[in-house]
């Protein structure tokens, strides 16, 4: 993680964070993402720092902007809670958690309640700005 955050100190906070041996990188819109795309490799280049594509999930988030016209999903299975917060049918932050060994006997009721709580719990700091 230090490697990386040192290799990439310049750029750090200005469109991507390093977690990690991840890189994240977020932008406003798709014009951006060609040219914030081609910097990161280039820099990786530059240092003699290799990406294993072959391995890597990319998954599209965008930025949190007003307050209105939020959605959160929420489901559940007899092995996982899951959630999605959402604005304008894109994807702004999710999560997901193993069920611990007493909700295990839950009924689906009951599991599809305890995924909205823990989607309050974890998305509290939005929460906060609608109100």
């Amino acid at each position: 993680m230090d490697l990386m955050n040192w290799a990439f100190r310049q750029y750090l906070d200005m469109f991507f964070i390093v977690f990690i041996d991840d890189i994240l990188k977020y932008l406003r819109s798709e014009n951006e993402h060609n040219n914030h795309l081609r910097i990161v490799l280039q820099n990786l280049k530059d240092q003699h720092l290799f990406a294993m594509f072959s391995i890597c999930e990319f998954l599209v988030l965008t930025i949190l902007e007003g307050t209105y016209g939020f959605v959160v999903y929420c489901d559940t299975s007899r092995i996982r809670l899951g959630c999605v917060l959402m604005k304008n049918q894109r994807v702004i932050a999710y999560g997901s958690r193993q069920l611990k060994i007493h909700e295990k006997n839950y009924p689906t009721h009951d599991l599809e309640l305890a995924a909205v709580v823990f989607a309050l719990m974890i998305w509290r700091n939005y929460c906060m700005v609608f109100m």
